[in-house]
This record gives C-alpha cells, sequence and structure tokens, in this order.
C-alpha cells in the first residue's frame, strides 16, 4: 500500500509515517482560569491550594501517550503565557509537539488568609 497523499509507503491509516503524524495531534490545550493569593502567594482552584506544574499538566487533554512535558512560563499582565513541548507516541508512531496557550491570573484572597487577617 502507498501514503494516499505523498505515494510513499503506508504505515498507519493509508498514510506513510510523516504524513500520518502531520495530520494527528499529539495532545490539545484549552486556555484556563486559576486564582493567586497576594497574601500567602499560592494558587487556589475551587477553594483548594494547588501547584501551577500540575495545573498545567492537567490542562492537556489527549487520547495518546505522552512521555515527557516541558513547561515555559511568562506573566505578562494578569496572564501567564505558556509553551507546552510534549513527547510522544501516537498509535505507535513517535512525535514532538509544541503548542501555545494561556492561564489568567485572578487575584484573590483565600480562605485562610481571610481568617488570618
Amino acid at each position: 500500500m502507498f501514503c494516499i497523499k505523498c505515494g510513499k509507503k503506508a504505515v498507519k491509516e493509508n498514510f506513510c509515517a510523516e504524513c500520518f503524524l502531520k495530520i494527528n495531534s499529539l495532545f490539545e490545550i484549552d486556555n484556563s482560569i486559576i486564582y493567586f493569593c497576594d497574601m500567602c502567594n499560592l494558587y487556589h482552584l475551587k477553594n483548594r491550594k494547588i501547584d501551577i506544574n500540575f495545573f498545567i499538566k492537567n490542562m492537556v487533554k489527549t487520547q495518546n501517550k505522552i512521555n515527557d512535558i516541558k513547561i515555559e512560563k511568562k506573566y505578562a499582565g494578569n496572564r501567564l503565557l505558556l509553551t507546552l513541548r510534549c513527547t510522544g507516541e501516537i498509535k505507535g508512531l513517535p512525535k514532538t509537539e509544541s503548542k501555545k496557550s494561556f492561564v489568567i491570573v485572578k487575584k484573590h484572597k483565600c480562605e485562610d488568609c481571610i481568617k488570618i487577617s
């Protein structure tokens, strides 16, 4: 069988490995909102303290196998600009993919800090 796009030898679903990886995305990521307490310098989500890296990794949606996630963060006003570089596999074929997203950081005082003050 041959690739229906370029004519090379087909590997997966009538596509060669290169064309198959081009048309299939390794992961998706949505924009999100998280809260930051100025007093304790911690991030919160639904009144729970949360690690920002854990939160970002959970934003990644995929049906494929992800082996490694590298996160680059840059603050710009009330936004946290993200560049995620994921390495993984799509149906046994290795792929590395980068995507950009952002998290809106809303400032507030958490319940613990309100009680202390």
